[in-house]
């Protein structure tokens, strides 16, 4: 019943976004996969002082700022902006957070591709170091499963991460 309500959510926020489909085209599958997954919608949600820990962690891992964390008053969606992380009630989670800050890795980064094959790399090196290996191998799984590409190459190196900061 989540899930459902999640991939509705998420649907709304797509058909309202500036990002073209064809930009986007594994939104879908990424979702989805995200979904099957036994941990996805674990139901663990966090306060506030523990996503903020754990986005600091992130974002030290990934050599980012920190975004700012705002609790999505009013919002049906959450999203990964290049300097917030918005999450609504349903959205305060680990597995939530993992997928947003990958955006806003990406977008601090100058890499984003929306929810193309570095987007999914992030997630899974994300799940790996933040999450547990048992968590990272089976959203692989359900990646390959549903035919969503994933980078084989490490996102650390894709021009121009790792460039002098503007």
């Amino acid at each position: 019943m989540a899930a459902n309500r999640r991939i509705a959510n998420r649907d709304i926020a797509s058909e309202k976004s500036g990002a073209s489909s064809s930009l986007d085209t594994q939104r879908h599958a990424v979702y989805h996969a995200e979904d099957d997954t036994k941990w996805w919608q674990q139901g663990e949600y966090r306060s506030f002082d523990e996503i903020d820990d754990l986005v600091e962690r992130i974002s030290a891992w990934a050599e980012i700022d920190a975004p700012v964390v705002s609790d999505g008053a009013g919002v049906r969606v959450a999203r990964g902006n290049r300097d917030s992380l918005v999450l609504p009630p349903f959205a305060r989670n680990s597995s939530y957070v993992c997928h947003e800050i990958c955006h806003t890795i990406a977008k601090q980064r100058d890499i984003d591709d929306y929810h193309g094959p570095i987007f999914t790399r992030m997630m899974v090196d994300i799940a790996r170091d933040f999450m547990g290996d048992a968590q990272a191998d089976e959203l692989c799984q359900k990646f390959m499963e549903r035919e969503v590409k994933v980078s084989m190459t490490d996102w650390r190196s894709t021009a121009p991460f790792g460039r002098a900061r503007r």
